[in-house]
């Protein structure tokens, strides 16, 4: 019986955060922070539950990035793809306050925006 031919499987977002994070964590200048949002869920001895959030809040982006003196963020998604509402409200919000937050779809677009971070665009 011949094979069945496979659709190529699209890198995810998870794996491509990754292949970021190893290229401009191994810049000399360069401190890169996952930013992982979401609630963690506790049991006490008595059986209740409570949750914990955790990270920097609904739409923050995946990466904080420090460089030169400068501060600025990368939101990380897979080619075709875009912030949610939520997501571009928080990168309006942090870009009044200075944070420049760029969306990258790959590795290239990465050291893109840490060239621009590090001459100051």
């Amino acid at each position: 019986m011949p094979a069945i031919p496979r659709k190529p499987r699209r890198e995810t977002e998870a794996a491509l955060l990754r292949a970021i994070m190893l290229a401009l964590g191994g810049e000399p200048d360069v401190l890169v922070l996952r930013n992982s949002v979401g609630r963690a869920v506790h049991v006490g001895a008595n059986g209740r539950e409570w949750t914990v959030p955790y990270g920097l809040g609904v739409g923050s982006p995946d990466l904080l990035l420090f460089t030169s003196g400068r501060a600025w963020a990368l939101e990380v998604k897979r080619p075709g793809e875009h912030p949610t509402p939520e997501q571009s409200a928080c990168h309006a919000r942090w870009a009044r306050h200075g944070v420049v937050v760029t969306v990258v779809r790959s590795v290239a677009d990465a050291r893109e925006a840490l060239t621009r971070a590090r001459e100051g665009r």
